[in-house]
């Protein structure tokens, strides 16, 4: 598990997990202007004891909306010799991260590949037994019980490695040699589907627990095949690749080292095609090119975000608390980052490691920041893997505060009719916006919400939080008013956050009491629609 600085405030852990927000995000994500103040490079310190440091390049970008906040990288001297393009325009592997290409690819063709079919339907080979209970969606998620490489690495073809270590007398190789490494002979697809058929790869309990898989991308790959009729290499270049303009995204070998990070004399390094594998990992790509995919992503350039968002949802738990396991993103959330509201933190990662190349590709949505690190070098995965948690421990921490100046800039105040009806909004070091005094028509709206959810005035806290992101930045955002309540959590049972199952618990005459409308001008709040109350407030007092 990734070692996420850790801070010291108990304190302000237990009274805040002892509120009940709702799923999303705590605030609006916040926007870059020519005045925002960005990361100064010299914030950034090496994790201690990395003794990747000086035989490794890398590079680290950071991004809210379109605007960079963050970079910083490093080139190792003896990769520097071979290239002469801007580190962050140079090729790297990015191996594993290709799966996403994978997947969006998928994504964006639901008439020709439909993600709860099962592989069947696209690989006709693959009908009958086991694989009819795999589906696509199954293949993406790492649970359709396929296993980690099929051929690749397969030690039988490793000289060093002798049958004698598992106690036989000999090795007996039966497999046809072909998708044992990058640079060997790349299977046919007769050999592929010979494979993926063979007992010992059959797939075991579809639908259990994840298994990271390399093998499932290949099924993937041959179904995206099908439906275009042509190559997947040529599925991704015009579906994702040529849209985004990705000038320096490919599958291909670099000719020559200007355009990329090759390793120095004494690096490892797998710079062959990957075959029948591209569709698990074989793309090279550039920092840039990397950092326009992700914010393509979050801005759903080629997806809806209706399915973005579900994209993102995870498919399986891990034994961790911090991760668990998406389409095909390694979702992690640590809640020991230094915020004013210490909290689980959502990031959407996807990693991919290589003899000598390793990559990390973020995206966290509640603040609209993208992040990419791309390493070189003997020690890659364990650079990237450091950097990841230094990184985050300074662009989350920062982004979240100017997401609060904003939103007290946006939405502080009290806003009126001007007769006997107002709502006070005010930002504290709680969840949200805290709703300091809500009166209509001269009622005390606190009380009676409080009573409705049978708890007293004095042990409970109202607030708004920003529950419909798809109208955030029009003239009218829609935010949900949730009552949460402090207690004393007595068992397991009490551990349980079902605000999520409270929203939109109470309506009068059909309206919800918990919607709250700011309508905006200028991207600044200048009053609030309260449908259930029949009360519209147009002036804001600071």
């Amino acid at each position: 598990m990734l070692a996420f600085l850790f801070i010291s405030c108990a304190t302000l852990v237990v009274r805040a997990f002892a509120f009940c927000s709702p799923p999303g995000p705590n605030l609006p994500p916040p926007t870059i202007s020519a005045t925002t103040p960005l990361i100064l490079n010299a914030t950034f310190i090496l994790p201690a004891d990395t003794s990747w440091a000086n035989s490794t390049t890398f590079v680290v970008r950071a991004s809210v909306g379109s605007t960079s906040i963050f970079h910083y990288e490093q080139i190792h001297e003896a990769q520097n010799a071979t290239h002469s393009s801007p580190i962050s325009d140079t090729k790297f592997r990015v191996a594993s991260v290709t799966k996403l290409f994978t997947l969006l690819a998928i994504l964006i063709s639901p008439n020709k590949v439909e993600w709860n079919y099962p592989i069947g339907e696209y690989v006709p080979e693959l009908r009958g037994g086991a694989w009819d209970a795999v589906t696509v969606g199954a293949l993406a998620g790492h649970t359709s019980g396929l296993g980690k490489y099929g051929y690749v690495a397969d030690l039988v073809f490793r000289p060093e490695v002798s049958s004698s270590l598992f106690g036989m007398t000999t090795s007996n190789a039966t497999l046809p040699g072909c998708d044992i490494a990058p640079g060997a002979r790349i299977c046919s697809r007769e050999e592929i589907i010979d494979e993926v058929k063979n007992p010992s790869y059959t797939p075991r309990s579809p639908g259990s627990g994840p298994l990271y898989s390399n093998f499932a991308f290949i099924p993937l790959g041959l179904a995206l095949e099908k439906a275009y009729g042509k190559p997947y290499t040529d599925v991704i270049q015009e579906l994702i690749i040529d849209p985004l303009k990705l000038k320096s995204t490919t599958f291909g070998d670099p000719l020559n080292g200007s355009a990329a990070i090759l390793p120095g004399p004494s690096d490892q390094w797998w710079t062959d095609d990957f075959g029948n594998y591209n569709a698990a990992g074989g793309l090279w790509s550039t920092p840039n090119d990397l950092m326009i995919f992700l914010r393509a992503i979050l801005s759903s350039k080629l997806l809806s975000p209706t399915y973005t968002r579900a994209w993102l949802q995870p498919t399986s738990l891990t034994p961790s608390l911090h991760q668990l396991v998406g389409s095909p993103w390694e979702i992690l959330r640590p809640d020991t980052l230094n915020l004013t509201l210490p909290r689980p933190i959502t990031l959407y990662a996807k990693s991919g490691e290589i003899p000598g190349y390793a990559a990390y590709a973020v995206v966290i949505p509640e603040y609209d920041l993208a992040l990419t690190i791309n390493s070189a070098g003997n020690q890659a995965f364990t650079a990237v893997r450091d950097l990841l948690a230094s990184v985050v421990g300074i662009v989350v921490p920062w982004a979240d505060q100017l997401a609060r100046e904003q939103a007290k800039k946006r939405y502080v105040g009290t806003y009126s009719d001007g007769r006997n009806s107002s709502l006070t909004i005010e930002l504290d070091d709680g969840p949200g916006l805290l709703v300091k005094s809500f009166t209509n028509n001269g009622v005390d709206i606190l009380k009676t919400l409080a009573s409705l959810n049978q708890i007293s005035t004095a042990e409970s806290s109202v607030r708004v939080f920003p529950t419909d992101p798809d109208s955030l930045g029009r003239t009218k955002e829609y935010w949900r008013l949730v009552v949460s309540r402090e207690e004393k959590k007595k068992s397991f049972s009490g551990m349980a956050c079902d605000s999520w199952a409270r929203q939109d618990g109470f309506r009068f005459n059909g309206q919800p009491l918990d919607q709250v409308g700011f309508i905006t001008k200028g991207g600044v709040a200048t009053g609030v629609d309260l449908p259930g109350y029949k009360a519209s407030l147009g002036m804001r007092m600071f």
